[in-house]
């Protein structure tokens, strides 16, 4: 080599990057660089190690375990994706005038569903819209960078309870054998009718309070 090529390269010496870093190269990456940068930046910091024999070697074999370990993840999520694909969703909720939701489903209600079903998912990685009314919605679960798993969601209203004002007497029971149940009982109290030990369920009536003087 010429002076100018040996003078150049002793004013760079080579580094086995262990960070993959934006100006300077990937991870694993054998890289010339000044001696002042490498001593008091890259090798303290731990982004990088001298290119010693020993060195090479050892990070030659760290990039196979992570590449072996990448696959294996890799296959890990390919196969949740496919089971979450085969998962549909049932949500039974409160609904107003216009099946409209009392607020909306989060990913939180459909994390928690999922784990029902026996599958976990960090319910920051699921995308969903804005689901504020009865019907079915797709939700994609974002695995990793590139797996992304979409499920069916049926959003369903929940069943109302009937409602009447008395606990009708069954056939067969004394006249008058009725009851209303007190202020006391709340929606789908069971109420029993004196006389045959039947029961009734209904939103039990109000009754006013005495007043006083």
């Amino acid at each position: 080599p010429s002076r100018a090529e040996e003078d150049d390269m002793a004013a760079y010496l080579q580094v086995v990057l262990r960070e993959t870093t934006k100006h300077r190269g990937k991870s694993g990456e054998l890289v010339r660089v000044r001696p002042g940068y490498a001593r008091n930046f890259l090798v303290p910091r731990g982004v990088a190690v001298y290119a010693t024999e020993k060195n090479v070697a050892r990070i030659e074999h760290e990039k196979r375990e992570a590449l072996a370990r990448a696959a294996k993840l890799h296959a890990e999520h390919e196969a949740a994706a496919k089971k979450l694909a085969s998962i549909k969703l049932t949500l039974k909720v409160k609904v107003g005038e216009g099946d409209r939701l009392y607020g909306s489903i989060t990913s939180k209600d459909v994390a928690a569903e999922l784990a029902k079903a026996g599958v976990e998912v960090d319910r920051r990685k699921l995308e969903l819209g804005d689901i504020k009314a009865v019907g079915t919605y797709e939700v994609k679960a974002r695995l990793s960078p590139d797996v992304t798993a979409t499920l069916k969601l049926e959003v369903v209203k929940a069943l109302r309870l009937t409602r009447s004002r008395r606990a009708r007497a069954p056939a067969g029971s004394p006249a008058g054998a009725r009851r209303i149940c007190g202020p006391g009982d709340n929606l789908g109290t069971t109420c029993e009718t004196p006389g045959d030990g039947r029961y009734s369920s209904f939103r039990p009536a109000r009754t006013a309070s005495p007043s006083t003087r």
